[in-house]
């Protein structure tokens, strides 16, 4: 296979990755997360598929300044496609990923706000009831030989 046909199957596969990973940020906007593990998938094996194809374009340095003009300029361009979806894709992600630790964190706050405690003695002295809003009061003990 010469390196004018490598070039025009990575353009293929980059084509294909960008308008997955641009399906895959749309599904992020809307939060579509059941339909996020197929793209996902699919984003993978695209990723590596591209991945190898480019790395054996550009191994053959050789042959790669041989290639036709157009190719070339074809490539950059749909590089700079794909890094731009990539980043968009990243900061989609990285706020999905915040949004549900945000989430999860207060769900386990809320939990262990509300959780029964067992109301024991502390070091102090005071029973531990495990709210704060309300005052502790200290255990008071009679002794009756005074």
């Amino acid at each position: 296979m010469d390196i004018n046909d490598r070039i025009t199957d990575a353009l293929a596969l980059a084509e294909r990755l960008i308008k997955l990973i641009d399906e895959e940020n749309a599904l992020l906007r809307d939060n579509e997360t059941q339909q996020l593990a197929e793209v996902v998938e699919d984003k993978t094996n695209l990723s590596m598929a591209f991945e190898k194809a480019y790395k054996a374009i550009e191994s053959d340095e050789e042959n790669l300044k041989n290639a036709e003009e157009v190719l070339r300029e074809d490539m950059r361009d749909v590089a700079e496609r794909l890094d731009e979806s990539m980043k968009e894709n990243g900061r989609l992600l990285e706020a999905a990923i915040g949004a549900r630790q945000t989430f999860l964190n207060l769900v386990r706050e809320a939990a262990q706000e509300n959780a029964p405690k067992t109301g024991a003695y502390s070091a102090s002295g005071v029973v531990d009831t495990g709210r704060t809003d309300k005052k502790t009061r200290a255990s008071v003990a009679y002794d009756q030989s005074l």
